[in-house]
């Protein structure tokens, strides 16, 4: 039997998805030489991470793909000619152009992800992309924040939920490197860790209000209970008063 033959049969009865599939693909492409800061971990684990929160709270497919692609235009290097060729050579018929400049390649993937997973899918991903990597003027840590919750405070409750699984894994993943290692584990970032830790509480805040689902709010509100009171624990932050 030739599978790609029978798609709906692949879909419904053997659980599997084409187009899951191909969103790993790119991601798997795009992050192929990050790993996740201070591990040997390969970075594309964090998708793979997000996609499986917001699969086991039960959003549909094209979440679950924006979460797989929602780095992918934030961290990709659009002007590397070698993912130029791997992507053209991997998405062949995808119309993916190679020696180009990387504004050019930029546009290119934009247009690929809309075609290829539909414009609700690049949507979501823009909607949780920070302003970084896109050919204008360099922004701080903390601009890149402020204009993420920005978004956030007035977001679709889709964008709410693709960006609280964002952050309950990176908020997990913290609080047990923290436990493991100790304080030195906030050293990996780029802002004190009581500017890491208001983002993240406030961020955290405004998803939890926007999402549908009550026991996904209350597990993210948890995680970043737990990120404080582990950092209080540590000395890292005062203790909060009250």
């Amino acid at each position: 039997m030739d599978l790609a033959e029978y798609p709906d049969q692949m879909t419904h009865e053997s659980g599997y998805s084409h187009a899951v599939d191909r969103a790993l693909a790119l991601a798997s492409l795009a992050h192929a030489d990050k790993t996740r800061k201070g591990t040997l971990i390969p970075y594309v684990m964090h998708p793979v991470h997000v996609a499986m929160i917001l699969q086991r709270y039960g959003y549909g497919e094209p979440l679950v793909i924006a979460a797989l692609l929602h780095d992918v235009i934030e961290d990709t290097r659009f002007g590397h000619w070698p993912l130029q060729a791997h992507l053209a050579h991997t998405f062949q018929g995808a119309d993916l152009p190679m020696g180009v400049p990387a504004g050019t390649f930029r546009q290119a993937v934009l247009a690929f992800i809309a075609r290829e997973f539909g414009h609700e899918v690049l949507d979501l991903v823009q909607a949780v992309t920070e302003p970084k990597n896109d050919g204008g003027p360099e922004r701080t840590w903390r601009e890149r924040r402020e204009h993420q919750l920005a978004h956030l405070e007035h977001a679709t409750t889709e964008v709410a939920a693709l960006k609280a699984a964002d952050l309950l894994h990176n908020i997990v993943s913290v609080v047990r490197d923290l436990s493991r290692d100790g304080p030195r584990v906030m050293d990996r970032f780029n802002a004190a860790p009581s500017e890491s830790l208001w983002y993240y509480e406030t961020a955290a805040g405004l998803a939890a209000r926007r999402l549908d689902r009550g026991g996904f709010a209350d597990e993210l509100l948890e995680a970043v209970r737990a990120l404080r009171n582990t950092l209080e624990r540590l000395g890292v932050v005062p203790c909060k008063r009250g």
